[in-house]
């Protein structure tokens, strides 16, 4: 894929985003701009997941359970490859967990005209003690 997108830029995006997104692939590269663009090609050229990827549709074991500190979830019900059900049954799953919904087009959250705002809410969550529930604090 990485030699696609080197060589043939347009196709190979389409090709990706196809795959992250419900909506209609023109719909969400014509949303893109010419930056953003340049920005996904040399995501998709340097990634090197490899098995990394294969490894994440693997089942797990339900671990929620473990989980006490506070969780910031973030998800986009145009996402294709993630389901928004999920981030929704995972934040009903952990005890203090918030979902922030992006509008983003796809998975990629970052091209999204709200991320801003999701980026202030990230450090807003960050930068905010949290209690847990045995009545610790995180930072």
């Amino acid at each position: 894929m990485r030699t696609a997108i080197r060589f043939a830029p347009a196709s190979a995006l389409r090709l990706l985003t196809r795959d992250l997104s419900l909506l209609p692939v023109r719909q969400v590269l014509a949303q893109l701009s010419a930056a953003d663009r340049g920005t996904l090609t040399h995501l998709y050229t340097s990634m090197r997941s490899g098995r990394g990827f294969v490894a994440d549709m693997l089942p797990v074991t339900d671990c929620t359970a473990h989980i006490s500190q506070p969780t910031m979830i973030i998800a986009t019900r145009n996402d294709r490859s993630v389901p928004f059900a999920h981030a929704q049954s995972l934040t009903a799953a952990l005890p203090q967990a918030e979902l922030v919904e992006s509008h983003a087009d796809s998975h990629m959250i970052w091209f999204a005209p709200d991320y801003p705002a999701i980026a202030a809410q990230i450090r807003a969550f960050l930068l905010t003690d949290h209690h847990t529930a045995d009545g610790h604090v995180t930072a």
